[in-house]
């Protein structure tokens, strides 16, 4: 492990990876030398553009199009990624949907509604 590169050797997961957040995470943990797979839903454009920056920067990326709230899609690609990579070391679960709210009006309701986000469908099995 390298000290300018300290994910170096190591295969990063990320659901939601093409915008936003998603995104920020992958090319910082790219930068720091992880190898780098994103999900993404209907992003196509988006997911193009992060895994062309992240192989800029040297380490290797992959997108997957995927429905997280489709348990087999998560087992596809987490099937893909290790067939790809040789492994999976760190998942980051930020796959969701993305909308604003009134504070006051968030209730049960908009937590069942944002499951995907809060309980993703991913388990010890879907690495075997």
């Amino acid at each position: 492990m390298s000290s300018t590169k300290p994910l170096a050797g190591k295969v990063v997961l990320i659901t939601g990876g093409a915008r936003r957040l998603g995104r920020a995470s992958a090319l910082t943990l790219g930068q720091a030398g992880a190898d780098v797979a994103i999900t993404f839903l209907r992003s196509v454009k988006e997911a193009r553009q992060t895994t062309s920056d992240l192989e800029k920067s040297g380490v290797r990326a992959i997108a997957i199009r995927c429905d997280v709230t489709r348990p087999e899609n998560v087992r596809v690609a987490v099937r893909d990624v290790v067939r790809k990579f040789g492994g999976l070391d760190i998942l980051i679960n930020n796959a969701g949907n993305y909308e604003t709210i009134a504070f006051d009006e968030v209730g049960l309701f908009w937590f069942q509604k944002r499951r995907s986000s809060i309980c993703a469908p991913v388990t010890e099995k879907s690495f075997t």
